[in-house]
């Protein structure tokens, strides 16, 4: 399993939780339309779509296998405003 924390770039290197679950955290990602967004009072609406949007772009295309040398069962993505 793999969490995904996100603040508001980079992406650190993985931290084993345990033998089977990593916490990856990306940080400074917020593009300035999320910025607007959030500043404009839609952080809610924000949360949820970008939670859908990144959720599916993660098992699509996250690369984690290639990363961990071995099959990710599933990915939680956290986001932190």
């Amino acid at each position: 399993m793999v969490f995904v924390l996100e603040e508001e770039a980079g992406l650190s290197a993985p931290h084993p939780i345990s033998s089977s679950i990593y916490l990856i955290e990306r940080i400074g990602i917020l593009i300035q339309i999320e910025k607007a967004l959030i500043a404009h009072g839609f952080q809610k609406e924000l949360l949820f779509t970008k939670d859908e949007l990144e959720k599916i772009y993660f098992h699509s295309d996250g690369r984690f296998e290639g990363i961990f040398n071995q099959t990710v069962r599933d990915i939680y993505y956290c986001l932190e405003l």
